[in-house]
């Protein structure tokens, strides 16, 4: 089976709606083996994660804990490097019935790297990413952030294409490649706010100097009332599990290094 499906069906599991769905199969299970016990047990589970993961300050917390790490830069004040590096995952592609790609709310990471590009903060561009899963007749999505830039006034001659990999690990891998090819010893890396500290995490290993430059920053002071957040919603749930996320992607890094140094 291919690793990369099974490291999302074991995410999913340990998501918090994915965790609620397995406890009511084991309440299920339970019940018709009479073992009660458990069966309260796993449904007790189950509210307790619902009501942790579907509130608002505990979902604004997870996700401030991770995007506070790497303030955004004005881009006047964003240091010059010899590139500017893309993560994909900010694009919906042309699928039916779409007739063309679409913008996600990650979408401010490549109208930040065209901005950068215009400020004069690098000459190259390099998008990275594949799609995770084939589609027919569906490119990779750095081919369509492409044609994105392109239109926003990036001369086409600039962009490098990375359109192989399917996760952050790969996205470093692959764009080592490309920085040695162009020589270039610094990059600014773009990326969503929530996604840095992952993505810093992996890039820092390369052979180049990587400048973290966050792009949308999703928990911003903004004043809702105290009651209106203590009601669970699924804005919240969505929150917590992106949040996750790239806790259980930092953390199952932080193991495999530990296991390889033994």
């Amino acid at each position: 089976m291919d690793s990369v499906l099974v490291q999302k069906i074991l995410a999913h599991l340990a998501y918090p709606m994915g965790f609620i769905g397995l406890m009511l199969l084991m309440i299920a299970i339970c019940r018709i083996l009479y073992v009660n016990k458990l069966a309260k047990k796993c449904a007790w589970l189950a509210v307790l994660v619902f009501f942790i993961s579907s509130n608002s300050y505990v979902a604004g917390s997870l996700a401030k804990s991770l995007e506070s790490k790497y303030p955004q830069f004005d881009i006047a004040s964003t240091p010059k490097a010899d590139a500017i590096i893309v993560l994909g995952g900010s694009l919906s592609p042309p699928s039916y019935p779409r007739k063309f790609s679409q913008f996600t709310a990650q979408s401010n990471r490549f109208w930040l790297a065209a901005e950068l590009f215009k400020a004069g903060k690098a000459q190259r561009i390099i998008l990275t990413g594949g799609n995770v899963f084939d589609q027919e007749g569906i490119d990779a999505e750095s081919i369509y952030i492409r044609e994105k830039l392109i239109a926003m006034g990036v001369p086409k001659e600039v962009i490098i294409v990375e359109p192989k990999s399917r996760t952050t690990r790969e996205n470093a891998a692959e764009t080592d490649k490309f920085l040695q090819k162009i020589n270039a010893k610094s990059a600014l890396l773009v990326t969503s706010a929530l996604h840095m500290p992952r993505s810093i995490q992996l890039f820092s290993a390369l052979n180049a100097n990587i400048i973290p430059v966050p792009s949308d920053i999703i928990v911003a002071d903004q004043y809702s009332p105290t009651l209106l957040q203590l009601i669970p919603n699924s804005n919240a749930v969505a929150l917590t599990t992106k949040a996750l996320h790239e806790y259980y992607g930092i953390w199952t890094e932080k193991i495999s290094r530990l296991i390889k140094a033994f």
